[in-house]
């Protein structure tokens, strides 16, 4: 008697959990495409927000020697104020760490340039020139 009124039930069940993940399932994948259409909508209207959460990693373009200590040139690209309305496009901006020290000060921004070396307690470099060309 226990065993035929138990299979409605667990046939009940059996619907019952079917309906229940394939709701899961749609909720899932609907709140994935809300996500994608939000993060594809943000890159296409603000594309410098999008760099504000992730960030592109600075780049170390060269290792210097005055004679006394060693420096560090690093690039950073500046994207918060990209705008391809505007036709603005990322900042590029350098600075200069010194390497040798034991707690790291704070990097100085330092002029764009084309080469850059170190000798008798100097640096020198060679500022970068802007070439345009007539079309």
């Amino acid at each position: 008697m226990n065993e035929e009124n138990s299979q409605p039930d667990i046939d009940r069940q059996k619907k019952t959990n079917r309906n229940l993940a394939i709701g899961v399932g749609v909720l899932g994948f609907s709140l994935f495409v809300l996500f994608y259409i939000l993060l594809f909508a943000v890159m296409i209207i603000r594309p410098g927000l999008m760099f504000k959460i992730m960030p592109i990693p600075p780049t170390i373009d060269a290792a210097l020697s005055d004679g006394n200590k060693a420096y560090l040139v690093v690039r950073k690209v500046d994207m918060s104020n990209v705008n391809p309305l505007e036709k603005r496009p990322p900042e590029t901006r350098h600075y200069l760490a010194d390497l040798d020290s034991k707690e790291p000060d704070a990097p100085q921004e330092i002029p764009a340039f084309a080469q850059a070396f170190g000798a008798s307690g100097r640096l020198a470099g060679v500022p970068q020139q802007r070439r345009f060309s007539v079309l």
